[in-house]
């Protein structure tokens, strides 16, 4: 008596968990596409931009800041790939030698915009920028775009002293020595400028290594500035600074500074 009155309770229990089971199957089917169209919808508005044909980083390599323009410039092509139309912001960087700009404020669905950026590389040495690029639709997502080169200058120039003390009877000598990563022909002569109180003449020009281009070995060059004192001059003191300017073409001016010292402060 009592198995038949529990019977109908047992196969409503069997037919609840039969539902539930189901129910399980269903959302174990349903959960990976779920999870995949949750993904793709926060990859569309996150990466709305996207950078087409060539890296995010342009390196302009070595640089000559003697001979190269003084605008660097290079392009960058952004896709929208999104549905909806993308406003750029405004466009930052994060160093003052760089600037950039996009062709149109406004891209549409599945068209592509050119970047320009510039760089300003005037100093020796390794600079680079960063550029980032907003839009509209996600306006705390960028695009991060670098410039970056290295400044250098293919002739250099070494004054082996830049302080000298000169007497009337007693010259002094400078050892220039000049390195030239482009060439191996002659040097132009070197100009000089000289204050009041001072002579100078400079030996020509002598290469003590060709120019070895495969080995990346510069042509090396010296000479020798001799400094003397002008015998017209006379000196209201014991001691009077003067400045001797060496100039070769191509090549910032170097200066050296001179003391004239009377004979008798020789002697001391």
């Amino acid at each position: 008596m009592l198995k038949s009155h529990l019977r109908p309770h047992l196969s409503l229990l069997g037919v609840v968990g039969g539902i539930l089971g189901a129910f399980v199957l269903l959302w174990s089917a349903l959960r990976p596409n779920l999870t995949t169209l949750a993904g793709a919808s926060e990859e569309r508005s996150v990466g709305a931009l996207e950078l087409v044909g060539g890296s995010a980083k342009y390196d302009f390599g070595a640089v000559d800041i003697e001979h190269a323009q003084s605008e660097l410039r290079c392009v960058f092509r952004l896709k929208n790939i999104s549905d909806v139309p993308l406003r750029i912001l405004p466009i930052s960087t994060t160093c003052g030698c760089t600037a950039a700009r996009v062709e149109r404020e406004v891209i549409a669905p599945g068209e592509i915009a050119e970047v320009s950026a510039v760089l300003h590389i005037l100093d020796v040495g390794a600079k680079s920028a960063q550029i980032f690029v907003r839009h509209d639709l996600d306006p705390e997502h960028r695009v991060v775009l670098t410039v970056a080169g290295t400044g250098w200058r293919a002739r250099q120039l070494l004054c082996a002293r830049v302080h000298v003390d000169v007497r009337e009877k007693s010259d002094a000598r400078v050892d220039l020595h000049l390195t030239d990563y482009n060439s191996s022909s002659p040097l132009p002569p070197v100009e000089i400028e000289v204050s009041e109180g001072i002579v100078a003449r400079c030996s020509p020009w002598r290469c003590v290594q060709p120019l070895q281009r495969e080995g990346g070995l510069p042509a090396r060059w010296e000479s020798t500035l001799v400094i003397g004192v002008d015998h017209s001059f006379h000196s209201p003191s014991s001691a009077v600074e003067a400045t001797v300017g060496v100039h070769v073409a191509g090549i910032p001016h170097r200066v050296i500074h001179a003391r004239i010292l009377r004979e008798e402060e020789s002697v001391r």
